[in-house]
Parts: C-alpha cells; sequence; structure tokens
C-alpha cells in the first residue's frame, strides 16, 4: 500500500511540473499599413533565439514558455524591427501592422 502511494504521490507531482511548464503559441498575420501581407518576415524569441518565418499568407505561429516575459521581434528588411512583450500563460492571437514608423507594444 506505501509503495502504490508513493508512486501515485510521484506521479502527481510529475504532472504538476509538466503542467507549469507548458508552452503556449503565439500566432497571427503580419501585414503592412495598407493591409498587405508580408512574407518571409523573421519572428525572433530573444529569450530562447527560436526563429521562424512568416509564410505567403502572412501568417507565424511561434511556441513560447508559458508564465514567464518573452520578448518577440519582428524584422522584415524594408520595415524597422517590431518588438512585442509577452507575458501570458495561455495561447495569444496577435496581428502586427509593419509601418515606416511602427512602435513598440506590450501584451
Amino acid at each position: 500500500m506505501k509503495r502504490f502511494l508513493i508512486i501515485l504521490l510521484l506521479i502527481l507531482c510529475y504532472t504538476r511540473i509538466n503542467a507549469l511548464s507548458t508552452d503556449i503559441i503565439v500566432c497571427g498575420f503580419i501585414t503592412d499599413c495598407e493591409g498587405i501581407e508580408l512574407l518571409l518576415v523573421e519572428v525572433r524569441n530573444i529569450e530562447t533565439a527560436q526563429i521562424i518565418l512568416s509564410d505567403f499568407a502572412g501568417f507565424y505561429s511561434i511556441c513560447v514558455p508559458a508564465n514567464s516575459v518573452n520578448h518577440l521581434v519582428f524584422s522584415h528588411p524594408d520595415y524597422p524591427d517590431v518588438t512585442m512583450k509577452i507575458n501570458s500563460n495561455k495561447n495569444i492571437e496577435m496581428d502586427v501592422i509593419m509601418c515606416l514608423e511602427t512602435k513598440n507594444s506590450e501584451w
């Protein structure tokens, strides 16, 4: 009986630790000021060094650690970089507009 309770306790602790360290998904579309989709925009998580590129429709999707502060940098050769601060424990749909005078934001 003791062995069963110890195993059950270990399983519960392991499950709780994994639940705290899950990733969330940040996704959305990247457009210019006129609403035209921007392809091949580099999306980089500063904290994890993960890099992805937006697709032909301007869509991006990146996993970031939950319950921690993440900074996503959106880079395109024709526009200034946009930095977004992410601090969430749930998935986020976030569209980004890149203009010649884009300001940084916080989510």
